[in-house]
């Protein structure tokens, strides 16, 4: 048999047409989950996979996690809506799905949520609703004859696109008719009010972007919160005869990041009201005045990220127990990254990986060479620098921008890159807006040297 003849009967043994149905189905499932560009949806790949044969499409159709995603705009018709909704009501059976209804508007002449035949779904897990004008369409949430109550929600984003909201609205009216929701995301909803009442034991994450709030009145609705993230947000401290401590003694993630003109930026001395005894990760963006008596009082935190770090020898000072720490690095901050590399009095003698943020090209080569010597390499290689009593980095990862190439960096051509044990990928950050950056994970740690 000729080499040609041997690559065909191989290529036959292998071909994708011998997989089973089953195994098919696991390809998909994790085509859908992890598609292929980030402006890809999970229905068009799902339906992609379905257009390609008929075999395969007959194992699609019949596969219900492939369409669990149902995204729609209220722009379409209501028959075309009505006739998409009763398709997905078919294929996802009795899987719970994720609906994300798009553009809804207010009147009476407009579709109304009651009309989209959501209740059809045996579990709507996530509701997502961007309203283009009020908070009237919220009000359709609470009518019996959308029979959401049953849908066994856990979670809610709501998007509201005007400046105009009309009327203000309690946020306790979702916790009333969702008693079971655990996750709750409000962006751009400026007139929805906080105010004191019953709290919820249920939500753990919630996610506030482009609001204004009071801290203590919002946040002592939630005393069982795990997650809290806030971008963008403005805050407006009631006047108080005193300032009440407010624990989350379940809070173990606390991210603020503000990407608005320095003048614009929120006060942060509400953090001294929080009592978080686990917490663990914290992202705050800009480090401003008063975030590092909150670290330095929270000795649990062991993860740390910050793009704009001026007072890195402080940042050691309040939390030298770091285990993670992410920076970003450019031409005016490199001495953070030099401090950090230095083996004389080494910063967070617990670190274990480092992410840099190199968007820039401020990570120069001599840099990236010394960094490696003494916080990276293990103590068996020759170059190595490493204190002796500190262990060495597992892994140092550099974000770049994701229409970067990799050799336009300088340091892509040490030898020490070449050494390392290299993992390359996507890298999203969707609360910080960072979508499809280039991840470079690199490792000089083999199993002895663990």
């Amino acid at each position: 048999m000729d080499d040609q003849s041997f690559n065909l009967a191989l290529l036959d043994m292998c071909h994708v047409s011998r997989c089973t149905s089953d195994v098919l189905k696991c390809i998909f499932e994790a085509a859908v989950a992890a598609p292929f560009t980030p402006g890809d949806h999970a229905f068009q790949v799902a339906t992609r996979i379905s257009h390609v044969c008929r075999s395969w499409r007959l194992v699609a159709i019949n596969t219900p996690r492939l369409w669990t995603t149902i995204e729609f705009s209220c722009f379409r018709s209501l028959d075309a809506i009505q006739t998409f909704m009763e398709r997905m009501m078919v294929r996802a059976k009795a899987v719970p799905v994720y609906i994300s209804i798009w553009n809804v508007q207010a009147g009476e002449s407009r579709l109304k949520i009651s009309d989209f035949g959501l209740n059809q779904f045996r579990a709507v897990q996530r509701l997502l609703i961007q309203m283009e004008e009020d908070y009237s369409v919220i009000q359709q949430l609470f009518d019996p004859s959308s029979c959401l109550r049953y849908c066994l929600i856990t979670e809610l984003k709501l998007v509201l696109c005007s400046e105009e909201y009309g009327d203000p609205w309690r946020c306790q009216e979702l916790f009333i008719h969702f008693p079971l929701l655990r996750r709750l995301e409000l962006i751009g909803c400026k007139g929805i009010l906080f105010e004191k009442a019953e709290p919820n034991d249920a939500i753990t994450r919630l996610l506030l972007i482009d609001m204004t709030i009071d801290p203590e009145e919002a946040l002592s609705l939630f005393p069982k919160l795990e997650c809290l993230e806030l971008r963008d947000v403005t805050v407006h401290l009631h006047e108080r005869e005193s300032l009440l401590p407010i624990e989350l003694h379940n809070m173990r993630t606390l991210k603020v990041y503000e990407n608005l003109p320095w003048y614009l930026l929120s006060r942060m001395d509400w953090l001294y009201q929080l009592s978080c005894p686990v917490l663990q990760e914290v992202d705050l963006d800009p480090l401003r005045e008063g975030v590092l008596p909150f670290i330095s009082s929270h000795p649990s935190i062991l993860s740390f990220h910050s793009g704009d770090l001026d007072e890195i020898v402080s940042l050691d000072a309040a939390a030298p127990q770091l285990h993670h720490l992410g920076i970003e690095v450019d031409h005016d901050n490199y001495s953070n990254l030099c401090l950090i590399a230095t083996n004389t009095r080494p910063l967070f003698p617990h670190l274990r990986s480092l992410t840099i943020r190199d968007f820039k090209c401020g990570l120069r080569l001599q840099q990236f060479e010394l960094l490696t010597r003494t916080r990276c390499l293990p103590r068996s290689n020759p170059q190595s620098q490493l204190h002796d009593q500190v262990p060495p980095l597992q892994t140092l990862e550099i974000l770049l921008p994701k229409f970067d190439r990799l050799d336009s960096h300088e340091w892509v051509v040490s030898e020490l890159y070449t050494e390392a044990r290299k993992v390359t990928g996507m890298f999203r950050n969707s609360f910080r807006d960072e979508m499809g950056l280039i991840s470079v994970q690199l490792s000089w740690i083999h199993g002895e040297d663990r």
